[in-house]
């Protein structure tokens, strides 16, 4: 891998900014994430890695499974350049965006939504029962904690009880045009913690 100096004096004759790929950096992070996961799948989050060749070379390894997106409207984007099994990790509820997903997973796109409210369920399930979708959905849980008055977590998602995320199972259930896929539970922590 090279050293900061050998970047900025590879590139000191081009106009800035730039995207360039370590290719020998990648293919290390390749197998060390390989190593650390230790046999559990990985999904790559594509908002981390944003060049399609590079997520292609990624999912060319048995071990990396999917694709995690930051919007709809990617997801729906990379189905068409032939991307699989693609979950959006950020709840939407905006219309224009939901029916280009549901439109996709209507032509066989594997696109998964992540809601955390019984309106955003309400408001896919219109959408996709007006194109004639089932589209899937992941709820999304809040694995943070409060301990001696400290939050630990980053307050991503409503959803912390097994009640509240029981009734947003229920809404999906009772919802035409959605179906529950899976549940997503998120517990990173922030630089700094809040109290």
């Amino acid at each position: 891998m090279q050293s900061y100096g050998a970047y900025r004096a590879a590139f000191a004759e081009r106009s800035l900014p730039t995207a360039f790929l370590d290719r020998e950096a990648f293919e290390a992070n390749i197998q060390r994430t390989k190593e650390r996961a230790d046999g559990v799948p990985v999904r790559v989050a594509s908002k981390s890695v944003r060049c399609r060749a590079a997520l292609q070379r990624l999912l060319a390894e048995p071990e990396f499974e999917g694709l995690m997106c930051y919007t709809g409207n990617e997801a729906v984007d990379l189905a068409g350049e032939g991307f699989d099994d693609l979950l959006v990790a950020y709840p939407t509820v905006d219309e224009r965006e939901l029916r280009r997903v549901a439109k996709a997973v209507a032509d066989g796109a594997r696109i998964v939504l992540v809601v955390d409210s019984r309106a955003q369920v309400d408001r896919i399930g219109t959408v996709a029962s007006e194109v004639d979708a089932d589209v899937p959905l992941c709820i999304d849980l809040d694995l943070s904690t409060e301990h001696l008055g400290i939050y630990f977590g980053v307050q991503r998602s409503p959803i912390r009880t097994p009640e509240e995320a029981m009734a947003v199972a229920d809404s999906i259930a009772e919802t035409e045009g959605v179906h529950l896929s899976g549940l997503m539970g998120y517990e990173g922590l922030p630089a700094t913690l809040s109290r």
